[in-house]
Formats: C-alpha cells, structure tokens, sequence
C-alpha cells in the first residue's frame, strides 16, 4: 500500500497522547551525585561561606564603603595606564610593558620607586628628607 499524501486540506489523523503520571523514570540512586552541595564538595568548592572566612581571617572584616563604583574603578584603570604609557620606553621595557608589573613593584617596594622617582615623596616627607631625618613607615 503506497503512503498517503497529506496537505494543508487533507491532514493526517491527529493521535492523542496520553501522560502517564504513575511511572517514574527517574533514578534515585543518583539523588547524592547530582545535589549541588555535592558536586561543590567535590570539587573541593566549600562555598563562599568558608572563602568569606578565609578574608575575614586575612583582612579583618569586609568594610566595602570605600569600594568605588564601576565606573569610577575603571576611569581610575584607566588614569593608571595613561601614567604607565607616559613614562619613557627603556621604564616600561623594564617592567615588560605590562602596566600591572609596574604597580606591583610601587606596591611592594614605595622606597625603591622614590628613589628611582616614580612616586613623588609627600609635603611632609620631603621635609623629612631635606632636614636629614629618617622616614618612618606607617604601621
């Protein structure tokens, strides 16, 4: 027997679809592996529970008042790189062109950096400087 050709008058007969609620088809020995908790675990992720831990151990407490905005962060991004591109060729080839290597070095070595004249000392150290006495680290 050929089949049928149907089109947009002559359609095929509808067939009912009938659910069937009592049949469960899903696997409940998998119940632990799929739980969110346990792929975190297993992933050797505790949460942001315990990473919130780790800071306030680190850190003290979390003061986010003096966080600035997105757009305040990255126009002073923006301020950083301007001053890193700014300085002369042979400065930034030390430092391998990458501004963050630059800020890294000011972070971790302010002595250093004035000396070599990246940072400016301030009013009251260069008073300091100019009398002859040490400058004191802040603690």
């Amino acid at each position: 027997m050929p089949t049928p050709f149907y089109t947009g008058y002559n359609r095929p007969p509808q067939q009912k679809t009938v659910l069937d609620y009592d049949t469960v088809h899903v696997s409940q020995s998998e119940a632990k592996v799929s739980s969110l908790q346990y792929q975190l675990e297993r992933f050797g992720m505790s949460g942001l529970q315990a990473q919130m831990e780790q800071m306030r151990e680190k850190f003290g407490y979390a003061d986010c008042t003096k966080i600035p905005s997105f757009a305040e962060a990255q126009q002073q991004l923006a301020q950083a790189t301007q001053y890193f591109e700014a300085l002369p060729s042979k400065i930034r080839q030390a430092f391998g062109h990458r501004p963050e290597l630059f800020y890294d070095f000011i972070e971790k070595n302010p002595e250093e950096a004035r000396k070599q004249g990246f940072i400016k000392p301030t009013e009251q150290q260069q008073q300091a400087i100019n009398e002859g006495f040490e400058i004191q680290k802040p603690n």
